[in-house]
């Protein structure tokens, strides 16, 4: 793992700085936990030199008994002190890890918002979600105990070592020379964790994908009767997940154990020398002609050993570590993928002024893909007040055209001015703002029918809202329901009719009081019945604003002051209802087709 592949997860540590005091003060109380821990072998060594080889006189045995008693209360005292500082430790330092994954996920979640429309071909909706939720847990487990323990674990290595050379240095030099290698084989481990991980995260992403298209799709699966195709979609998928998270606990568990047997033949040479180091003692002579071996009591060898096991005791958790650190690195560059997606405004812009409808495109070319032009040289003037109806085939244009004037993309060459105003020169949220759409599929919130009303307005009062839903014939239905206005709304607004639903959106639309509407093909998938209530709400939205209507059905049309008819991607001609149906031209070809069927089976339905 080299030092690039760390910087996301640097980057991200940023977020620690405001609740550094958490981590500081968990990082006292743990390294008071390491200095209880250390002071263990030196109980070990008294109980050996001072308890168990004391001797058999009595003054000797006296005062084993008393060095018993001292060392078993101060015993006591390192349990209760290292059991206080530890809970603190373990508190401490998740509250500040904690309120550090939620600042991440909030700015996560708030540049998603903001983001370009285009951005959302390159992020499906379960890799969004995956990377919000999973990948920042992820962070939090690391910076949580995972980097702490990590630092732990360096310290009581170097400071067992340090103890160790102190101590006895011939001793101490078979772990230092284990160690070398020891770390060489993490990082080895850790170049193949990470690309591990990274599928692992990535497949991820795709089980959420597909659940949340399966769910989303539910009527559409169950319409067609496809139940069996998702659950084997899913479960292969799922099998996919399962070979890589196995994959990834592989490499874990196959590390560990090598490590361990490098540990342990350190451990196995310590031991061995150490014995001669205490028959050397006793002896008064090294064993074997080994003359520079040094003598040590075995309470000295004791506490040494006690030393070597807490450090490579550390070196096998070190590798785990690394292994959670790799992965964590690999989330937070799924993070910052995100976070450093340029967003879709720049700052410093100057506020849109009260909008009054004036419109006008002017040689506005764009394109979803490179050489694919959608819209060319197109050419619009439209008046304050006017009702404004875009057809043609469908992929001709005309939605796109919506689209750029609600600023959802930006045109690759041309301009769009709204009141003589170049629209891309002025803040979004003000402009936005002032653009009513209704989409032809309504996006319910989940809340309560009321809270649908006002979304665009939160500070309206009920009389406004009763008032909108009113002139969006919406009230009547909305009062039959158990709770009326605070019904609650079942995700995507699964428990309302299309009609309804349809209402509830003019409703909001007219409660945000817009000088510009935006009504894309709002009625095509509704009865006779409800259009009906559909458009007299309509022809009230539409009264002193600026309407722009794509539509199939030739009722929500006729009455435009304008029509304006889309031929791959330029308008081919315009007029008004009576002018072009009689003009010969594609409107009048698209009306025989499509649109005089159309009327005359909604005659019928009358």
């Amino acid at each position: 793992m080299n030092k690039n592949d760390l910087k996301p997860l640097l980057r991200a540590m940023v977020y620690l700085k405001k609740y550094v005091w958490y981590i500081v003060l968990g990082f006292i109380c743990t390294a008071c936990v390491n200095l209880f821990t250390l002071s263990q072998p030196l109980l070990i060594k008294k109980v050996m030199d001072d308890v168990v080889f004391a001797g058999k006189e009595a003054v000797s045995q006296t005062k084993s008994l008393e060095a018993l008693q001292m060392v078993l209360l101060f015993f006591f005292c390192i349990l209760v002190g290292k059991g206080l500082f530890y809970f603190l430790q373990g508190y401490l330092i998740p509250l500040g890890v904690n309120f550090a994954v939620r600042d991440l996920r909030n700015d996560t979640f708030k540049h998603v918002q903001k983001l370009p429309l285009k951005n959302f071909e390159q992020f499906r909706t379960g890799d969004v979600m995956t990377r919000i939720t999973n990948d920042a847990d992820k962070l939090g487990d690391v910076f949580g105990l995972g980097i702490i323990n990590f630092l732990n674990d360096i310290i009581i290595l170097v400071l067992s070592i340090i103890a160790m050379f102190f101590k006895n240095w011939q001793m101490s030099c078979v772990v230092i020379l284990i160690s070398p290698i020891v770390g060489l084989t993490i990082g080895k481990f850790s170049e193949f964790v990470k690309k591990a991980v990274d599928n692992n995260q990535r497949q991820m992403s795709t089980i959420y994908s597909t659940i949340e298209e399966a769910v989303s799709g539910i009527r559409t699966v169950k319409s067609f009767a496809m139940e069996d195709r998702e659950i084997k979609r899913f479960s292969d998928e799922n099998h996919t997940l399962f070979k890589h998270i196995m994959n990834v606990i592989k490499l874990k568990v196959v590390q560990i154990p090598i490590v361990e047997v490098i540990a342990g033949l350190g451990i196995a040479s310590a031991i061995g020398y150490g014995g001669l180091q205490i028959v050397t003692k006793a002896n008064g002579v090294a064993p074997y002609g080994l003359s520079w071996i040094q003598g040590f009591s075995v309470g000295e060898i004791f506490e040494v050993w006690g030393y070597m096991i807490m450090a490579t005791n550390p070196l096998n958790r070190i590798s785990q570590s690394m292994a959670s650190i790799t992965g964590s690195a690999v989330s937070a560059k799924r993070l910052f993928e995100i976070l450093d997606s340029p967003l879709e405004e720049e700052e410093n812009k100057k506020d849109m002024p009260p909008i009054e409808g004036k419109i006008k495109f002017e040689d506005v070319t764009f394109k979803y893909k490179e050489n694919v032009p959608v819209l060319e040289g197109l050419n619009l003037d439209i008046q304050k007040g006017q009702t404004i109806a875009f057809v043609g085939h469908s992929g001709s244009g005309k939605t796109t055209t919506s689209a750029l004037l609600d600023r959802l993309y930006v045109p690759d060459s041309g301009k769009i001015f709204v009141d003589d105003i170049d629209i891309s020169t002025v803040n979004l949220h003000s402009y936005r703002s002032q653009i009513a759409v209704v989409p032809q599929e309504t996006v319910l919130f989940t809340g309560t029918i009321k809270d649908n009303i006002c979304y665009a307005r939160p500070e309206a009062t009920m009389e406004q809202i009763i008032s909108a839903a009113k002139a969006a014939n919406a009230h009547d239905f909305i009062e039959e329901m158990p709770n009326g206005y605070d019904t609650k709304v079942s995700e995507r607004g699964s428990s309302l009719s299309g009609g309804q639903r349809q209402r509830i959106a003019i409703a909001r639309a007219l409660l945000q009081d817009a000088k510009v509407i935006i009504l894309d093909e709002a009625t095509s998938s509704v009865d006779a019945i409800s259009e009906k209530l559909i458009q007299e709400s309509l022809d009230r939205l539409f009264k002193d604003r600026t309407t722009i209507i794509i539509a199939h059905r030739v009722s929500t049309i006729q009455k435009a002051d304008q029509i304006f008819v889309f031929d791959n991607g330029k308008i081919a001609e315009s007029g008004t209802h009576k002018t072009l149906i009689t003009s010969g031209g594609l409107y009048e070809k698209l009306y025989e087709s499509y649109f005089k069927q159309d009327d005359d089976e909604s005659e019928k339905e009358e």
